[in-house]
């Protein structure tokens, strides 16, 4: 009796261990950005390592840029997204407090001042810059004047389906200041539409020479089979078709009135995995190695005052793509959060009309 008393009890020892443990939940992650080589390498060479440090699974997908969509999913409550790779006017969407997670970010990292967010950590720099073929270009450093000008500079243009920076380089294409054409707080939604007008009538004077990329993929696999002669394009995936090319690149890049911005992660409000997205993110910069693999793969300046690389093959896309690029200009995130909804009903319905 007293044998079978003690095997009942081991046996029901091993049915707590065993469900106690089958109802232990993973800790695990769902990270999302913008897809191809470009996403491959982030994941491989800086979170990846991380989250396998730190026993966190790590699933990854891709998505394409509709912020629009992106907010109502999260207001709606049916986001299946944990960390969420997003441009710089979004982090300071006017509902930030509503669509994303709050954490304090205070000394994890060393960042520049205006670098510091309560809902988001800085992922990257880049440039939104003029790159052209010197097979189908004569003259060193075309501008973006020269850029619209089909007559003189033939060839296909290449430009993101997207109104942050297309709007900017045909206003300065006109010649105008940006400070005080469309970023100026003073200015009245009129102003600002007179100024949007004039910017879609330049766009329409080379739309037939206009092939508008949505990806990353779509630009770099444009600009590698030669289909551009000039393209506005994203500073690392120059870098990275300079990198990749079997002989010497053709692709070259003029840094002069560069449209710098920020790339950050975020914490959608109400995602499934909170406290292991926090966790992810505020290690990314306690393993700088794996940040200094991610920038040279892709040529994109990692924004932590820790990190400094020194690779003369890539510093020109980590400064020409950065704040560190006295030429260029800092694209208003405060300006596009406030406005990006209406100009972005009118970049769309200006598309549909072409």
């Amino acid at each position: 009796m007293k044998l079978k008393l003690r095997q009942l009890s081991i046996f029901l020892v091993l049915i707590f261990l065993i469900t106690s443990c089958s109802s232990k939940k993973e800790k695990s992650v769902k990270f999302i950005s913008w897809g191809g080589k470009f996403q491959k390498d982030l994941v491989e060479n800086w979170v990846k390592p991380i989250s396998d440090t730190l026993n966190i699974s790590l699933t990854s997908e891709s998505w394409n840029g509709d912020y629009g969509i992106l907010t109502s999913r999260i207001t709606k409550g049916i986001n299946t997204w944990d960390i969420i790779h997003v441009e710089d006017h979004y982090i300071n969407h006017p509902s930030a407090e509503n669509i994303f997670e709050k954490f304090n970010t205070e000394n994890k990292c060393k960042f520049k001042d205006e670098l510091f967010n309560e809902y988001g950590i800085p992922l990257l720099q880049y440039g939104y810059i003029l790159a052209y073929d010197t097979r189908n270009n004569e003259v060193e450093n075309p501008t973006w004047n020269d850029f619209f000008n089909i007559q003189s500079f033939s060839g296909k243009r290449g430009l993101r389906d997207f109104p942050i920076g297309n709007i900017e380089i045909a206003l300065l294409a006109l010649g105008r200041g940006l400070d005080s054409c469309l970023y100026n707080p003073l200015l009245t939604k009129n102003e600002i539409e007179h100024q949007l007008d004039d910017a879609f009538d330049l766009l329409n004077s080379i739309n037939s020479e206009t092939i508008w990329w949505t990806t990353g993929d779509q630009l770099q696999k444009g600009l590698e089979s030669g289909e551009f002669a000039m393209v506005a394009s994203w500073s690392g995936r120059i870098w990275s078709i300079n990198k990749s090319a079997k002989n010497k690149s053709t692709i070259k890049i003029n840094p002069k009135d560069a449209l710098i911005s920020t790339d950050w992660l975020i914490i959608p409000k109400g995602a499934k995995n909170i406290e292991e997205a926090k966790q992810l993110l505020f290690n990314l910069y306690k393993y700088p190695q794996n940040a200094k693999n991610f920038s040279l793969a892709q040529g994109y300046l990692v924004p932590s005052e820790d990190i400094s690389i020194n690779n003369s093959d890539s510093e020109i896309y980590l400064k020409h793509g950065s704040f560190k690029n006295k030429k260029g200009i800092i694209i208003n995130n405060r300006f596009w959060s406030k406005n990006f909804s209406w100009i972005s009903q009118e970049w769309n319905s200006w598309r549909l009309k072409k």
